[in-house]
């Protein structure tokens, strides 16, 4: 990839090796990183997301009002359809 990129991984951790982009992110070939997917949850080895230029975030942007009175309203309506 091209030197001074940022990386953002919202989807899997199996998609980014940590330990690559930490060192990539170390020697200036990642500009940053924004993640909320973790090899282990929650995380274990501090060594990148502990970096200056790295935004760590949980992950669950999904988690929103909106989102769970949908998956409310789903489930009711579903249950409702099967009685």
């Amino acid at each position: 990839m091209k030197k001074g990129v940022f990386l953002i991984n919202t989807a899997r951790a199996s998609l980014v090796d940590e330990k690559a982009v930490t060192v990539a992110l170390e020697k200036g070939q990642v500009s940053g990183i924004a993640m909320d997917v973790y090899e282990k949850e929650p995380p274990e080895d501090y060594s990148l997301i502990n970096q200056d230029r790295v935004i760590a975030t949980p992950h669950l942007g999904g988690f929103t009002e909106e989102s769970v009175d949908r998956a409310t309203i789903d489930a009711v309506e579903n249950l409702l359809s099967a009685l």
